[in-house]
């Protein structure tokens, strides 16, 4: 339906005048022209222009699209409001005379709105052609984005409901109105989608990936390469102009634009990255290139314009935030449109609505150089330069020694250099607009410098190769690897340090050292299998859950409502402050847990030989609440490996309002699951069942191996054996014996020893039918004293 709503005009124009006052203060290079505030949330935004070179603004809502006559900028008219499916996402894009917009939700398919009448006549069209992909054919209803290539007359159509939903191929030379589907690209998930030439770039967003193809055939797209972006989560791309470079988002908190070198196709390398205000929780949208410059909507930030000309140096230049608010999160800009060609920019505001406005595009001032150790003449890796300006600019130099950065404005600085193992330097630059000021730093170690060779050995004396430290103190915080000596030699500043040591298959230590010289006592770690996960001793991550990944770091609380999702902190008196845990990036409870699969945590091998009766023990921490009004069904799943076989041994389920926490050791009795058995590993998966909408969290802390007492088996009787059938079992089972004998008692114990049948009647036939599925130990004596040996039984349905 087209509206046309003089009332709501007016309402818009009153309170265009009131945010431009509000929005006349401390913004860069960027002026307010023209606002129109929405009575709904507002989402993507394009341009157009017609045939007489009129621009417009097409901006989406929750229910609808419109379209402003930007005749006058600063008071843009409504000339058309386009109803549609309910949906927090709409995405446009032009061609010809056409705007062609999708939506995630309903039954739209691609709506095609011809304004070859326009500005006096707008009408849609709802295109839902019936589309076979991988054989399967289905009609198109919803799609996440779209990109036009307008010099070809293509449209590449991401995140549909055929196939796997990856990118749809159409063409639009023959009938705009009735698109022809050539192909798809269809091997994951696209959430957007952009292309030059005959390449293809997906915003792979699940799997965290920037995927590039070949379409010079468009009936058969070939992969050329897939790169991980910086926060695995990429969320849309963009190119240069020269097509050298490509920059992408990824729309997680604390995340940056990411700048990649695509000379080569098959190997994309990372140039630079840019974030506003490190470690703030502020989250980027999307990102879009023009003449050297990315303009990038921000969320709570607004819209930020970044100096890209140097691709390996992004620098701030420009900022226009439209959000009104405090705090973080998915509120604020979501998108900027700036191929006008009047050079207005275009922005969308999800609260406060469209944004008219004028930016001056000004080359950034830029300060480059290295920083070197003014004795050794060795770089410096982790140098802080930070320029004195408004922003107090800050940049840590790289493992080479060099730093690129730069000012918004030229002026005269103060830039200050500091690391903890040198003294400071000030010194007076002089920064000219779009020219790169070369300066280098010399830098003193503080006091005297100190080579300290770290020796670690076993009880024996004998090197530990391989073996991970980390030594700190309230300057220092360096991590080494023993060489095949079992040393470690660095240059120190004199004072006290914390120094932990590990290795698989020796205990961990902690120890207070003094450092006065360069002698110090050989660390000794004794044998055993010992792991707090201060360092990494080689835990490997695998499955296919989307988000919430494994991964070792010192815990981010959060929560969902009172309750705790992710630990705010690893379990108290172990050594350091790390844990494993799925996703880790703070903010919400939903904003990293695992989701739609399974993320599997393995560790390295564990050698049980020396033991009698090795005891396993692992602290879990598990937490699953939310849902779409579907039963908390998800799990953490603790097994045993030995020789390519898995026993699961424990699964944790979490019960409706018990929030997370750090539960009770789980200790497994490894001869009661694999009797002899050499070399074992433990696996600790979590599962999130898809689309289920639950929050999954999980974390381990504190893994132990240590010696159970020796069995209790009478010394002058020989075992007998017996066989337990069916096995697994539903519950019911029967005892085979082979031996004459009087069967007197049964015991049968669950994984952590805690007797669950204690049964004297002499019955053959058991049932357990009640307890939970898992791994049951079963003794059975007899009248003579004589004992089985222990069987494992495994109850499962």
């Amino acid at each position: 339906m087209i509206k046309r709503n003089l009332s709501f005009l007016f309402t818009v124009l009153l309170c265009s005048i009131y945010v431009s006052d509000i929005y006349s203060q401390g913004d860069l290079r960027a002026e307010l022209v023209g606002q129109v505030s929405h009575e709904i949330n507002s989402n993507d935004i394009w341009g157009y222009v017609d045939q007489e070179g009129t621009e417009y603004a097409v901006i989406g809502t929750i229910s609808d699209a419109r379209i402003y006559n930007l005749e006058d900028p600063g008071d843009p008219e409504l000339i058309a409001q386009i109803d549609g499916a309910e949906s927090v996402w709409r995405d446009f894009k032009s061609y010809d005379q056409y705007i062609y917009q999708i939506t995630q939700r309903g039954n739209d398919g691609l709506t095609i709105i011809d304004m070859t009448q326009a500005p006096d006549s707008v009408s849609p069209l709802f295109f839902t052609p019936s589309i076979t992909v991988n054989g399967v054919t289905e009609v198109l209803s919803t799609c996440h984005n779209l990109f036009i290539d307008e010099e070809e007359g293509l449209a590449f159509v991401a995140g549909c409901n055929n196939g796997v939903g990856g990118v749809l191929i159409f063409d639009l030379t023959q009938d705009p109105l009735n698109p022809s589907f050539i192909g798809a690209v269809d091997e994951r998930y696209s959430h957007d989608v952009i292309v030059r030439g005959d390449t293809l770039f997906s915003s792979e967003i699940n799997q965290g990936n920037l995927g590039i193809y070949d379409i010079s055939d468009l009936t058969n797209p070939q992969l050329i390469s897939r790169t991980r972006t910086t926060s695995s989560f990429t969320h849309n791309a963009w190119f240069s102009d020269d097509g050298a470079y490509i920059f992408t988002t990824d729309e997680r908190a604390n995340s940056t634009v990411d700048a990649y070198d695509i000379s080569d196709l098959t190997n994309p390398i990372l140039v630079d990255t840019y974030l506003p205000r490190p470690n703030e929780g502020i989250i980027p949208h999307n990102t879009h290139y023009i003449d050297g410059y990315l303009v990038t909507s921000w969320y709570t930030e607004g819209v930020i314009i970044i100096d890209a000309n140097r691709p390996d140096n992004l620098v701030r230049v420009g900022q226009f935030d439209t959000f009104l608010g405090t705090g973080t999160g998915f509120q604020g800009c979501w998108g900027a449109y700036p191929y006008l060609p009047s050079g207005d920019l275009l922005v969308s505001d999800i609260q406060t609505g469209l944004y008219v406005l004028d930016v001056d595009y000004q080359r950034a001032s830029y300060l480059e150089g290295f920083v070197y150790d003014a004795v050794s003449g060795e770089p410096i890796n982790g140098a802080q330069i930070t320029i004195v300006d408004d922003t107090k600019t800050t940049e840590l130099s790289r493992a080479d020694g060099e730093y690129k950065m730069g000012t918004a404005e030229p002026g005269n600085f103060d830039v200050i250099v500091s690391h903890p193992d040198y003294e400071s330097q000030t010194i007076t630059v002089s920064l000219r607009q779009a020219t790169v000021i070369p300066q280098d730093f010399m830098l003193f170690r503080t006091g005297s410098s100190i080579s300290v060779e770290r020796l670690v050995i076993d009880e024996s004396g004998d090197p530990i190769p391989g073996a991970q430290l980390t030594i700190q103190n309230n300057v220092r915080d360096e991590t080494a690897t023993t060489d095949e000596e079992g040393q470690y030699t660095s240059l120190l500043i004199a004072g006290v340090y914390t120094l932990r040591a590990a290795a698989w298959g020796y205990r961990g230590i902690e120890l207070t050292v003094d450092i006065i010289d360069g002698d110090i006592a050989p660390v000794v770690l004794e044998k055993g299998f010992e792991d707090d996960f201060f360092v990494d001793l080689g835990w490997t991550v695998s499955g296919n859950a989307q988000t919430g990944i494994w991964e070792r770091g010192v815990p981010v609380l959060t929560s969902f409502g009172d309750l705790d999702s992710n630990p705010g902190v690893d379990l108290p008196d172990d050594i350091g402050a790390y844990a494993f845990v799925t996703g880790n990036r703070g903010l919400s409870a939903g904003a990293d847990d695992v989701d739609n699969g399974t993320t599997i945590l393995t560790s390295p091998p564990i050698d049980v030989t020396e033991l009698r009766n090795p005891i396993i023990e692992i602290t879990p921490w598990f937490f699953n609440e939310g849902g779409f009004g579907q039963p908390l069904d998800d799990t953490l799943t603790i097994s045993l490996i030995c020789d390519n076989k898995i026993t699961e041994v424990q699964r944790i389920v979490n019960q409706a309002g018990e929030g997370g926490f750090w539960r009770e050791p789980v200790r497994i009795y490894v001869d009661s699951i694999y009797k002899r058995a050499k070399v074992v590993n433990l696996s600790i998966s979590v599962s999130d069942q898809v689309d289920s909408g639950h929050l999954v969290e999980a974390g381990i802390d504190r893994f132990r191996m240590f010696e159970g007492p020796a069995p209790d088996f009478p010394s002058n009787q020989e075992e007998i054996d017996v066989v337990l059938a069916p096995n697994p079992s539903d519950g019911f089972f029967f005892i085979d014996v082979f031996t004459n004998e009087e069967v007197s008692q049964v015991l049968i114990f669950d994984i952590s020893g805690s007797i669950i049948l204690d049964d004297t009647s002499g019955e053959l036939e058991v049932d357990l039918s009640g307890i939970e599925d898992g791994v049951y130990v079963v003794d059975v004596m007899f009248s003579t004293g004589v004992r089985t040996r222990r069987k494992m039984l495994v109850r499962k349905i």
